[in-house]
Parts: C-alpha cells; structure tokens; sequence
C-alpha cells in the first residue's frame, strides 16, 4: 500500500538514522510557536533589546502612572550596575479577577497605560497583558512562570528578575505578623515565586532606611529553611536600586477622579500623574470614570 507523506518522512528519517530526533522536532517546534503567541498577545510598545534579563513589573497600574515608569528607569539602572543587559522591563497588570477596591477593567487600563507610553520617552517599558486576559486571578509565582517559560527556556532572555516596591517585598521578607505587616506572605508562596525568579529589584520609599541585600538574603534563608528554593539563594540576585521615582500614588487619582477631573487644579494633578492623553481620555469620559475610581 502507498504510504503517507508522513509516514514516507518517518521512514525516511528511521533511514538515516534520525527517528529518535522526530517526537524533539514536533515538541521545539510547538514550543516556539506557543511561545511566540503567548509573547506577542497583548503587549503594548516594547523594544526589546537582545539576550538579556528580563524584568518582571507586576501591579494593579489602575491607572499607570509616570512614577511607575520612573520606578521601572531605576531598576533598569541598577540591573545594568550589576553587569547585567537589560532586555525588557514588562509591566503586567493584574487580571480583574483581583477584585481590589478602585481596580478598572483591563481594557481600560491598557487604553490609559498606552497613552502614557506614547508620551514618554521609555522605549524597553512594555504593558504585557497576558496575566490580564487570562479567564482568571493567577498568584505572583503562576505569572513569574509564564514569562520564564516565554522567555527564559526558549532562550530569549537569560534570567527573569521581579521587581516591586518596599511594601511588596516587607511582606514577602517577614516571617511572622507584625503591627506594619499582619498578612506575610506565606513560605509555600514564596518559595514558589523563588523557584521561578533568578532574582528580585527593590524600590525603596523617599528618605527610607537603605535595604541591604546580603540581610535580606539571610531572612529569606531563615524563612524558606527545608525548602528546595532555600538552596537557590546563594545565587540569587537581589538588587536595591538607588533612587526616587517620584510621588506616585493611586489615591491621589482617585481624589481628583471623585472631586471632578474637569476642574482645573484636578486636572493639572491628574496630568502629573497620568500625564495629558491619559487625563484628557478620563476627562472625555468623566462620568464613567468616576462611577469606577470616585
């Protein structure tokens, strides 16, 4: 019987000595595609810059605002002072699924997140939505995986760092509840994340203490003792970056949101935050907007 066109390059391969290679071809070649469909839903501006490390930027962004993209220069900065090429810094907005009070749909914080960035000169920040189209809430590890697998096993990039501010990381660092701190982070929930990280980039408050690495290495050692990530962090890259990125703050946008952002001195607020088009596309749909963040 005539075989098959595949069944003719099974034979053909089987000839030559190649059969093994086939299911490796098939399983790379489904990877890749994935991995590329993955990559480019969704994501909003982005030159990347080569083989490099990636940084990871996960937040509400309801809106984004300038401090976040000042928060995101420092970190690039201080990533490049550990020899390290940055290759992206992806901003990933948390899916609507979180629930938090004054968190807009993610189409409209892609929309706002786009003008922004058209306005500012930040050409390695990207909005990479992917965790917000997902059908549901996904923990900080389950999307810190997703970009290793996008980009790290597939060879983009070679290491994925997650950056976050003072308040992320206090939770993650602490052991037990404190008055400043009542809801640490799990062990099992942080240690997965580590699992999935090369490394963490900490922006610190205005005027704060400086965060030394070495003792945040130690907390996190004491914390995750017995656990397979524990045995990561001897090479775990934690990095305090230098620097203000400015006075960022979502309830400030709120306020002037909730108070009319069509009145002048709400929209000049506004504008520093968010920047022009931004306030300008709030200001067009004011009703909406502050039926959502008033």
């Amino acid at each position: 019987a005539q075989k098959s066109a595949p069944a003719r390059w099974a034979a053909a391969m089987v000839c030559c000595g190649h059969l093994l290679a086939l299911p490796r071809l098939f399983v790379t070649a489904t990877q890749q595609v994935a991995a590329a469909n993955a990559k480019n839903a969704g994501v909003i501006r982005c030159d990347e810059q080569g083989v490099g490390t990636l940084i990871l930027f996960p937040g509400s962004f309801s809106p984004l605002q300038v401090s976040h993209l000042r928060a995101a220069s420092l970190a690039k900065t201080a990533v490049e002072a550990h020899n390290l090429r940055v290759h992206s810094i992806r901003l990933s907005p948390v899916n609507d699924g979180y629930g938090k009070r004054g968190l807009l749909p993610w189409t409209d914080r892609s929309l706002l997140a786009r003008m922004l960035l058209e306005s500012q000169n930040f050409p390695d920040v990207c909005f990479d939505a992917w965790e917000a189209q997902q059908p549901r809430f996904l923990q900080t590890n389950q999307v810190a995986k997703h970009f290793s697998e996008v980009y790290k096993h597939t060879g983009e990039v070679g290491k994925v760092l997650m950056m976050g501010g003072a308040d992320l990381f206090d939770g993650m660092f602490a052991s037990h509840p404190t008055p400043s701190i009542p809801y640490p982070w799990s062990k099992e929930s942080v240690s997965k994340l580590i699992m999935e990280l090369d490394g963490i980039v900490i922006i610190q408050r205005a005027g704060a203490m400086q965060w030394d690495p070495e003792s945040i290495r130690t907390k996190l050692q004491s914390k995750l003792e017995g656990t397979e990530a524990a045995a990561r962090l001897s090479t775990f890259n934690i990095i305090v970056a230098a620097g203000d990125a400015g006075d960022g703050s979502s309830t400030r946008v709120r306020h002037f949101i909730a108070e009319g952002p069509s009145k002048e001195e709400n929209r000049a607020g506004l504008v520093e935050l968010i920047g022009e088009m931004a306030t300008a596309e709030i200001v067009r749909r004011e009703e909406y907007f502050r039926a959502r963040l008033g």
